[in-house]
Order: C-alpha cells, then structure tokens, then sequence
C-alpha cells in the first residue's frame, strides 16, 4: 500500500514539475515590449485621420444634400401637375365656403 501511495506521489510531483517548466518555458518565448513601440498612438497621425474622416462625411453630406434638394424638386414638379390635372380641386381648396363645410 505504501509503494502505490508513493508512486502516486512520485507521478503527482512530476506532472507538477513537468507543469512548471512548461510555464517557464513560454514565458521566456514571449519578447518584451521594446521601447521604441509607444502605447499610444501617435497624436498627430490621430489628427490627420480624423481630417481626413471629416472631410469624408462633409463630401457625404453634400451629396446628401444635393440627392435631397433633386427630391425636393421633383416633388414640386409633381405638385404642380396634379395640381394642373385637377383644376376643380384646387378651387374647392382655395374657396372658404367649401373649407367651412367640411
């Protein structure tokens, strides 16, 4: 009983150093950081890319714009055919007695 109890012991110990050095082992794989790399980006690269992005969602903007106002034409346009389409309604629209009515 004694000779499994030690055996036991003997396999424990040695799955624990063999543990152990591996830890170690991949520790001293793993490069220091070197001084030259900084933390933090640097600030005036973070400038310039914010620049640029600025005047990438300025240039969406104006496009937005512009879709925008063409959208806003072609609605008016619109209005004014049915408006020329429809001569009756819009007379009925302009008379107050026809609004007092409703």
């Amino acid at each position: 009983m004694l000779s499994k109890k030690s055996f036991f012991l003997a396999c424990a110990f040695a799955v624990t150093v063999i543990m152990c050095m591996l830890v170690l082992g991949e520790r001293a794989v793993v490069p220091a950081p070197s001084v030259a790399e900084q933390p933090f980006a640097n600030s005036v690269e973070q400038r310039a890319q914010m620049i640029s992005e600025l005047r990438a969602i300025r240039q969406l903007l104006l496009d937005q714009n512009t879709l925008l106002r063409e959208q806003n034409r072609l609605l008016a346009e619109q209005l004014n055919i049915l408006k020329k389409s429809t001569p009756g309604e819009s007379k009925r629209e302009n008379d107050p007695a026809a609004q007092a009515t409703r």
